[in-house]
């Protein structure tokens, strides 16, 4: 919504489902078989969203970021070592996709220097989408703050009402296997009551 380069948000939940907290369903408009540089940092900024939310909106941050901080840690990695969106290492790749060296697996082919500058160009690439994520937030409260109120009332109105249990048995069920009593004298019984059985039986 705020992010020209991201893709459009189709549907938005609130509900807890599984080990997620909520869902954000965006798609593009089209299919796509390559990403600018541009849009894979809409995808890193998108991404930042739900901790930015949880820092400006509730001062503290949760476990919640989890695989959102797995995503945009992956994108911004490819970004430097694979797809040389780097300024400074240029466009070379130092992160083979297989993860192996061409000699032995497991071995790097890069230097203990290189991995070091992929490792602050990532931090440096991730801390400024940071900066320009939290800065929305700060500037559209008015619009958060509607959004959450329209979601609230959307997941209330779409959750249907937890069903009532049925009343527990007032009186036991009858035994249908219990064997008729022997003839005997003539038994009249009292009316019955509100469970339907009859009260104590009156000789005469």
């Amino acid at each position: 919504m705020l992010i020209p380069e991201a893709d459009p948000v189709r549907k938005v939940s609130i509900i807890p489902r599984g080990m997620a907290l909520g869902v954000t369903l965006a798609t593009p408009d089209a299919d796509r078989v390559s990403y600018s540089r541009e849009q894979l940092e809409a995808k890193i900024k998108v991404a930042l969203a739900g901790r930015v939310a949880e820092e400006v909106v509730y001062g503290k941050i949760t476990t919640g970021a989890e695989s959102d901080i797995q995503q945009l840690t992956q994108i911004a990695r490819q970004m430097v070592g694979r797809w040389g969106m780097s300024d400074k290492l240029g466009p070379v790749s130092v992160l083979p996709s297989d993860g192996a060296g061409p000699l032995l697996p497991g071995v790097s082919e890069t230097s203990p220097q290189t991995r070091y500058l992929v490792d602050q160009e990532v931090r440096h690439l991730v801390d400024d989408e940071h900066a320009q994520v939290t800065q929305l937030p700060t500037d559209h409260r008015d619009q958060l703050d509607s959004l959450i109120h329209a979601l609230l009332a959307a997941e209330a109105r779409s959750t249907p009402p937890t069903p009532t249990p049925p009343p527990a048995w007032r009186c036991a069920p009858p035994n249908w296997s219990q064997k008729a009593p022997p003839p005997g004298p003539t038994i009249r019984n009292s009316p019955p009551d509100e469970c339907g059985s009859l009260r104590r039986p009156v000789c005469g």
